[in-house]
């Protein structure tokens, strides 16, 4: 799955932000063995946590209207706020992700 993940951020010319995510992994997955936490959960939500980043932020906003979601002010205004909710999305619709601790790491990172 992650070469699947990494190819999806390739193939969409965002090579910057596998970057960052391969980045944040390498820092999750420390901070997950030094508070022995699971290693492989811990590396998933980082290298998903961004995944709606292949995305405009219109697109964002264009796919959080289909789904129904409830749009606030401030994402109205900055569609990128989005960008959360719209990986947790694609996390599980697109990778089949249904664990509730990669899913909430997804959703409410900051």
């Amino acid at each position: 799955m992650i070469d699947s993940i990494k190819n999806k951020y390739l193939s969409n010319n965002k090579e910057d932000v596998l970057k960052h995510v391969e980045n944040v992994a390498d820092i999750a997955v420390r901070l997950a063995k030094a508070y022995d936490l699971d290693v492989a959960k811990t590396k998933l939500a980082a290298l998903l946590h961004d995944i709606s980043g292949i995305m405009t932020p219109q697109e964002m906003y264009d796919f959080a209207i289909t789904k129904g979601l409830k749009i606030d002010p401030a994402e109205e205004k900055y569609h990128a706020l989005l960008h959360q909710r719209v990986s947790k999305i694609i996390a599980q619709e697109e990778y089949g992700i249904t664990d509730l601790d990669i899913l909430n790491a997804i959703e409410c990172h900051t």
